[in-house]
């Protein structure tokens, strides 16, 4: 009965924050519904599926983050860099290709290989489903460890977000296509990703990118933070089969965001730094009186 009445409470709490944030911010959609609808269920249904929520804290706070960002496009706060962007790539990182100078993605391009396209876009595609897989894991394997990646992950993105606020940078592929002029109305494309797309047979990053909602996110590269920080999160917690497999991830979904045309170098970098810091204030958390708390309320669900 305890762990019925925690789970009633935890959802009744969550789902009145979430309407009104949505309802009240960006305008109630059918998937903020599904969503509500999801989570719901998998808490009142059963504890595993509360506690699965649980382990998904900050996959399901970056959600509503990102969606929140329609409320106030980052384009209405800051300029957009664009062809400064670029000048400044090409003078860190350019390479020579037909006595030019040019970007590393510019480069990549005619150089195109089936292995390659399917190494990198196959990284690339597990940007969210990886971690969600590894949070499930620690869940399984190493409970202690499930609120430390879940905030960290949570705190890797709200930098990402303040970072997109502060500094909205265009991709790559925006500058190829529309030139230095900015254009609010384009969302968001699969660019170069669309070969591995072809190679599958099945319209995957198209499906993806179609319905972004904005364009100009492309500092910090979040699709480079990700893999290092749940191989950080491996290392720590001496996981080996995954400190393997994100490894193998992290290069392949660092080389495909150049490769892709939908980062430079610069925004990788930046993304690996996110990671860094996220992990490092994370470790320095979890030594205080405030994280003890949430973490001995995170273990009390799961002994329900």
């Amino acid at each position: 009965m305890e762990d019925w009445r925690n789970r009633l409470k935890f959802t009744a709490i969550f789902s009145v924050v979430y309407f009104l944030m949505f309802y009240l911010l960006v305008g109630w959609r059918t998937d903020h519904f599904h969503f509500l609808l999801l989570v719901s269920v998998l808490c009142l249904s059963h504890k595993y599926g509360y506690w699965i929520v649980l382990a998904w804290t900050g996959f399901a706070g970056w959600t509503m983050l990102y969606d929140a960002m329609t409320f106030l496009p980052n384009h209405q706060v800051s300029e957009v860099h664009i062809k400064d962007l670029y000048d400044l790539e090409v003078s860190l990182f350019g390479v020579m290709d037909g006595g030019r100078l040019v970007s590393l993605c510019e480069w990549f391009e005619p150089r195109f290989s089936t292995i390659m396209t399917l190494f990198c876009g196959g990284s690339y595609l597990l940007w969210m489903p990886a971690p969600m897989l590894f949070a499930l894991y620690l869940l399984w394997k190493d409970k202690p460890a499930v609120a430390q990646f879940a905030y960290a992950y949570l705190l890797a993105n709200i930098i990402g977000i303040v970072v997109y606020y502060i500094y909205p940078a265009a991709p790559p592929w925006y500058y190829f296509e529309y030139g230095d002029v900015l254009d609010t109305s384009v969302l968001g494309s699969e660019a170069l990703l669309s070969e591995f797309d072809r190679l599958v047979g099945i319209d995957i990053f198209y499906g993806i990118y179609s319905k972004g909602t904005n364009a100009f996110g492309a500092i910090p590269s979040l699709h480079s933070t990700y893999p290092l920080l749940c191989l950080l999160f491996a290392i720590k917690f001496k996981h080996k089969g995954f400190i393997i497999f994100f490894s193998i991830m992290a290069i392949g979904t660092w080389v495909g965001a150049v490769y892709s045309q939908h980062h430079y170098v610069i925004d990788v970098l930046l993304g690996i730094l996110c990671a860094l810091v996220a992990f490092g204030v994370m470790q320095q958390f979890s030594k205080t009186s405030i994280f003890r708390k949430i973490d001995d309320w995170y273990l009390r669900q799961f002994a329900s």
